[in-house]
């Protein structure tokens, strides 16, 4: 009796596990999708307006983290 018990709690276990990485599989597989859409659908004119922001050193024209202009 004591070993159809293990036995019993063994598989049970091993169906949690199962059951568990399943799930973290799906989770991941959904993140996924939602990643390649929200990839997929940026609108271009976000990085855009990013870029009018950076001057061509890709130094930011309202930076004021150092107080020496060595743009000049």
């Amino acid at each position: 009796m004591n070993t159809k018990n293990k036995k019993t709690q063994v598989e049970l276990q091993m169906r949690i596990q199962v059951a568990f990485a399943d799930t973290k599989l799906e989770q991941s597989k959904q993140i996924k999708q939602e990643m390649n859409n929200h990839t997929h659908t940026t609108d271009n004119n976000e990085f855009q307006e990013l870029d009018q922001n950076v001057d061509n050193r890709g130094c930011r024209e309202n930076d004021r983290t150092t107080s020496r202009d060595w743009r000049t």
